[in-house]
């Protein structure tokens, strides 16, 4: 089965982040690549987009 995600690139789905609103994006490493990456983009008050507190990080991995 052969899977053309150069179709997909561009697109942008909801998601990617527990405590915020992110987005993934798929984009082209370059034009007419056939890498791509999934790029997730966090709103800004979001814990994990400021790098947040480590504490706060391990005690919400601790909760999952």
């Amino acid at each position: 089965m052969t899977i053309n995600i150069a179709a997909l690139d561009g697109l942008t789905l909801p998601g990617g982040c527990d405590h915020c609103q992110a987005e993934q994006t798929i984009k082209a490493h370059a034009h007419g690549s056939r890498i791509h990456a999934v790029v997730i983009t966090h709103d800004h008050g979001c814990p994990w987009y400021h790098g947040g507190n480590r504490a706060a990080r391990r005690a919400a991995a601790r909760r999952r």
